[in-house]
Protein backbone atom coordinates (compact mmCIF):
# COMPACT_ATOMS: atom_id res chain seq x y z
CA UNK A 1 0.00 0.00 0.00
CA UNK A 2 1.39 3.36 -1.21
CA UNK A 3 1.66 6.61 1.25
CA UNK A 4 -0.03 9.78 -0.42
CA UNK A 5 1.65 13.37 -0.34
CA UNK A 6 -1.55 15.50 1.52
CA UNK A 7 -0.13 18.77 1.18
CA UNK A 8 2.88 21.13 0.02
CA UNK A 9 3.44 24.22 0.75
CA UNK A 10 6.52 26.57 -0.24
CA UNK A 11 7.84 28.81 2.20
CA UNK A 12 11.00 30.71 2.28
CA UNK A 13 12.82 29.31 -0.82
CA UNK A 14 11.73 25.57 0.51
CA UNK A 15 9.03 23.17 0.70
CA UNK A 16 6.83 21.44 3.62
CA UNK A 17 5.31 18.75 2.48
CA UNK A 18 2.81 16.39 4.89
CA UNK A 19 2.89 12.49 4.00
CA UNK A 20 -0.82 10.96 5.03
CA UNK A 21 -1.84 13.89 7.05
CA UNK A 22 0.35 13.16 9.83
CA UNK A 23 3.82 13.50 9.15
CA UNK A 24 5.77 16.51 8.32
CA UNK A 25 8.89 17.33 6.92
CA UNK A 26 11.15 20.44 5.22
CA UNK A 27 12.65 20.25 1.82
CA UNK A 28 15.37 22.45 0.67
CA UNK A 29 14.65 23.58 -2.80
CA UNK A 30 17.36 21.77 -4.03
CA UNK A 31 15.99 18.35 -2.87
CA UNK A 32 12.68 19.32 -4.36
CA UNK A 33 14.22 19.70 -7.57
CA UNK A 34 15.78 16.58 -7.61
CA UNK A 35 12.95 14.41 -5.46
CA UNK A 36 9.80 16.27 -6.66
CA UNK A 37 6.62 15.57 -5.13
CA UNK A 38 3.37 16.64 -5.91
CA UNK A 39 0.00 16.85 -3.61
CA UNK A 40 -1.83 14.27 -4.03
CA UNK A 41 0.76 11.81 -5.63
CA UNK A 42 0.94 8.03 -4.01
CA UNK A 43 4.21 7.42 -2.49
CA UNK A 44 6.88 4.71 -1.36
CA UNK A 45 7.44 6.73 1.74
CA UNK A 46 10.38 4.43 2.86
CA UNK A 47 11.92 4.51 -0.78
CA UNK A 48 11.35 8.18 -1.28
CA UNK A 49 13.08 8.66 2.49
CA UNK A 50 15.73 6.49 1.50
CA UNK A 51 17.00 8.30 -1.27
CA UNK A 52 16.24 11.77 0.62
CA UNK A 53 18.75 10.28 3.32
CA UNK A 54 21.36 9.10 0.58
CA UNK A 55 21.28 12.73 -0.58
CA UNK A 56 21.30 14.97 2.28
CA UNK A 57 23.89 13.03 4.49
CA UNK A 58 26.90 14.60 2.43
CA UNK A 59 25.67 17.97 2.94
CA UNK A 60 24.19 17.58 6.24
CA UNK A 61 27.70 16.00 7.70
CA UNK A 62 29.54 19.20 5.97
CA UNK A 63 27.04 21.89 7.70
CA UNK A 64 28.07 20.10 11.80
CA UNK A 65 31.57 19.84 10.87
CA UNK A 66 31.32 24.03 9.86
CA UNK A 67 29.17 23.76 12.53
CA UNK A 68 31.87 22.31 14.73
CA UNK A 69 34.79 24.29 13.43
CA UNK A 70 33.58 27.21 14.53
CA UNK A 71 33.43 26.40 18.23
CA UNK A 72 32.68 23.25 20.48
CA UNK A 73 29.30 21.95 20.65
CA UNK A 74 27.46 19.41 22.17
CA UNK A 75 25.47 16.87 20.64
CA UNK A 76 22.19 17.56 21.42
CA UNK A 77 23.07 21.72 19.94
CA UNK A 78 24.20 19.92 16.89
CA UNK A 79 21.27 17.76 16.16
CA UNK A 80 18.80 20.89 16.70
CA UNK A 81 21.05 22.57 14.25
CA UNK A 82 20.73 20.55 11.87
CA UNK A 83 17.12 19.78 12.85
CA UNK A 84 16.45 23.35 12.33
CA UNK A 85 17.64 23.41 8.86
CA UNK A 86 15.08 21.01 7.99
CA UNK A 87 17.24 17.57 7.77
CA UNK A 88 15.42 14.56 8.53
CA UNK A 89 15.59 12.54 11.71
CA UNK A 90 17.64 9.68 10.21
CA UNK A 91 19.52 12.14 8.23
CA UNK A 92 20.85 13.72 11.47
CA UNK A 93 21.10 10.46 13.54
CA UNK A 94 23.72 9.30 10.91
CA UNK A 95 25.29 12.22 11.05
CA UNK A 96 25.73 12.49 15.14
CA UNK A 97 26.70 8.72 14.83
CA UNK A 98 29.62 9.48 12.32
CA UNK A 99 30.90 12.25 14.30
CA UNK A 100 30.86 10.43 17.41
CA UNK A 101 32.49 7.54 15.66
CA UNK A 102 35.14 9.63 15.13
CA UNK A 103 35.74 11.38 18.28
CA UNK A 104 34.73 14.92 16.37
CA UNK A 105 31.45 15.46 18.93
CA UNK A 106 32.25 14.50 22.58
CA UNK A 107 30.19 15.24 25.21
CA UNK A 108 32.43 14.58 28.12
CA UNK A 109 35.02 16.26 26.34
CA UNK A 110 32.52 19.51 25.85
CA UNK A 111 31.09 19.19 28.99
CA UNK A 112 34.59 19.88 30.52
CA UNK A 113 35.77 22.81 28.24
CA UNK A 114 32.49 24.73 29.21
CA UNK A 115 32.96 24.47 32.53
CA UNK A 116 36.60 25.72 32.70
CA UNK A 117 35.83 28.21 29.71
CA UNK A 118 32.78 29.77 32.40
CA UNK A 119 33.86 29.13 35.79
CA UNK A 120 36.53 31.01 34.68
CA UNK A 121 34.54 33.97 33.91
CA UNK A 122 33.40 33.81 37.63
CA UNK A 123 30.33 31.62 37.12
CA UNK A 124 29.27 29.04 40.22
CA UNK A 125 28.76 25.41 39.55
CA UNK A 126 24.87 25.87 40.37
CA UNK A 127 25.20 28.15 36.69
CA UNK A 128 27.37 25.57 35.22
CA UNK A 129 25.37 22.57 35.70
CA UNK A 130 22.13 24.38 34.67
CA UNK A 131 23.62 25.54 31.71
CA UNK A 132 25.40 22.05 30.99
CA UNK A 133 21.74 20.87 31.52
CA UNK A 134 20.46 22.93 29.15
CA UNK A 135 22.81 22.10 26.30
CA UNK A 136 21.46 18.46 26.20
CA UNK A 137 24.78 16.98 29.08
CA UNK A 138 23.54 13.93 30.86
CA UNK A 139 23.60 14.38 34.32
CA UNK A 140 26.73 12.51 34.92
CA UNK A 141 28.92 13.88 32.67
CA UNK A 142 28.25 17.25 33.95
CA UNK A 143 29.34 16.22 37.65
CA UNK A 144 32.00 14.75 36.11
CA UNK A 145 32.94 18.27 34.11
CA UNK A 146 32.58 20.27 37.80
CA UNK A 147 34.60 17.48 39.55
CA UNK A 148 37.51 18.53 37.55
CA UNK A 149 37.17 22.06 37.83
CA UNK A 150 40.04 23.56 39.93
CA UNK A 151 39.14 24.55 43.63
CA UNK A 152 41.59 26.86 44.11
CA UNK A 153 41.24 28.72 40.81
CA UNK A 154 37.10 29.26 41.47
CA UNK A 155 37.91 30.44 45.24
CA UNK A 156 40.06 32.76 43.68
CA UNK A 157 36.99 34.24 41.12
CA UNK A 158 34.94 34.08 44.06
CA UNK A 159 37.55 36.19 45.94
CA UNK A 160 37.69 38.95 43.11
CA UNK A 161 34.12 38.41 42.51
CA UNK A 162 33.31 39.79 46.36
CA UNK A 163 35.73 42.82 46.01
CA UNK A 164 34.14 43.68 43.32
CA UNK A 165 30.97 43.54 44.21
CA UNK A 166 31.64 45.00 47.59
CA UNK A 167 32.99 48.37 45.81
CA UNK A 168 30.12 48.89 43.53
CA UNK A 169 27.89 48.53 46.64
CA UNK A 170 29.98 50.13 49.36
CA UNK A 171 28.16 53.69 49.81
CA UNK A 172 25.03 51.84 50.50
CA UNK A 173 23.76 50.60 54.13
CA UNK A 174 26.03 47.19 55.25
CA UNK A 175 22.98 45.16 55.40
CA UNK A 176 21.46 46.47 52.16
CA UNK A 177 25.02 46.30 50.28
CA UNK A 178 25.37 42.53 51.76
CA UNK A 179 22.34 42.04 50.80
CA UNK A 180 22.71 43.07 47.40
CA UNK A 181 26.10 41.15 47.11
CA UNK A 182 24.58 38.32 47.82
CA UNK A 183 22.14 38.35 45.07
CA UNK A 184 24.66 38.81 42.66
CA UNK A 185 26.33 35.99 43.52
CA UNK A 186 23.42 33.66 43.94
CA UNK A 187 22.40 34.74 39.89
CA UNK A 188 25.97 33.95 38.81
CA UNK A 189 25.30 30.19 40.16
CA UNK A 190 27.14 30.39 43.53
CA UNK A 191 25.46 28.88 46.93
CA UNK A 192 24.37 31.14 49.91
CA UNK A 193 27.54 29.54 52.07
CA UNK A 194 30.31 29.69 49.70
CA UNK A 195 28.99 33.57 48.76
CA UNK A 196 28.79 34.46 52.31
CA UNK A 197 32.41 33.06 52.99
CA UNK A 198 33.95 34.75 49.89
CA UNK A 199 32.14 38.18 51.23
CA UNK A 200 33.00 38.06 54.85
CA UNK A 201 36.63 37.35 53.71
CA UNK A 202 36.73 40.10 51.34
CA UNK A 203 35.40 42.51 54.06
CA UNK A 204 38.28 41.78 56.35
CA UNK A 205 40.65 42.47 53.64
CA UNK A 206 39.32 45.63 52.96
CA UNK A 207 39.57 46.16 56.88
CA UNK A 208 42.60 45.10 57.17
CA UNK A 209 44.27 47.59 54.30
CA UNK A 210 42.38 50.80 56.23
Amino acid sequence: MHDLVTEIREERGAYRVTVNDTETFRLSAADYQALPLVAGQALDWPAYRAALLKRQYPEALAKAVALLAARARSRREVARKLADRGYRPETVAQVIARLQGEGLLDDAAFAAQWAQARAAKGLGRARLLQELRLKGIAEDVCQTALAGLDTDAQDEQAARLAEKLLARYGRLPAREAMQKALAAFQRRGYGYGEASRALQAALERMRGEE
